[in-house]
């Protein structure tokens, strides 16, 4: 096949994801045409196809900017936050190249699809709170705290309330594990890493703002000790 054949061919795909608003398979053919002119960029030809892309490009972001807000706003309804990002992205790149504004549309959006992503996702933190993996909780409990900020009034009020009690059964959850896994290394032998697991349970209990909080790891102190005579070398060690 000639390549002005295979330019034509790109620019005929190129013009039907245009019509459909679908940008991303349109700038793909239409990189396809340009590249194929590589080294002809003098030729009147390529400056006819510069005209052409120019036209479909106008044409397919004005078309994806509804086509990506409308998948936006679906993907909003049923919670699911990852999907309506990623079209919404896909709709402002839309809408920078064809210099319209969105701000409004996407604000709208993404209160919807925020505010039906929180039970999902605290429902998640809770997961995470329940195995004692903090980490993953912290991070859902920022995106949660996020999402509820930028919806809300009761809603970001009861985010926090919420997001707090995880936060509070996530680190007691870790100083158990934590503790576990230094009674099961003492009765292996391995009194360093016991001493590891209490120094590990007790990094996590200063990070609860509240004095009860802090006691409970003293209590779990206290048990542990019971141990034997390595458990409280390890305890004196620590105090």
């Amino acid at each position: 096949m000639a390549i002005d054949e295979l330019i034509e061919e790109e620019i005929k795909k190129a013009k039907k994801f245009a019509d459909l608003g679908l940008v991303k398979a349109m700038e793909k053919h239409l990189k396809c045409a340009r590249g194929l002119f590589c080294g002809f960029e003098d030729d009147k030809d390529y400056k006819d196809l510069k005209n052409i892309t120019r036209t479909i490009e106008k044409e397919g972001y004005f078309n994806g900017i509804d086509g990506h807000l409308s998948k936006a706003r679906e993907y909003g309804l049923k919670g699911d936050d990852l999907s309506m990002e990623k079209e919404l992205r896909i709709a402002r790149h839309c809408a920078h190249k064809a210099n319209i504004g969105i701000t409004k549309e996407v604000g709208e959006i993404k209160r919807v699809g925020y505010s039906h992503a929180l039970p999902e996702r605290i429902k998640k933190a809770r997961i995470d709170a329940s195995k004692g993996d903090v980490s993953h909780m912290e991070k859902m409990i920022g995106k949660i705290l996020t999402y509820a900020d930028y919806v809300g009034g009761e809603i970001s009020e009861n985010a926090s309330f919420q997001t707090e009690v995880i936060r509070i059964k996530g680190y007691y959850n870790s100083i158990d594990k934590s503790f576990c896994q230094a009674v099961k290394a003492l009765e292996n032998g391995n009194g360093y890493y016991a001493k590891e697991c209490i120094l590990k349970a007790k990094e996590q209990s200063e990070k609860l703002d509240f004095f009860e909080h802090k006691d409970y790891f003293n209590r779990k102190l206290c048990e542990f000790k019971g141990n034997g005579s390595k458990a409280q070398k390890i305890v004196n060690m620590i105090l």
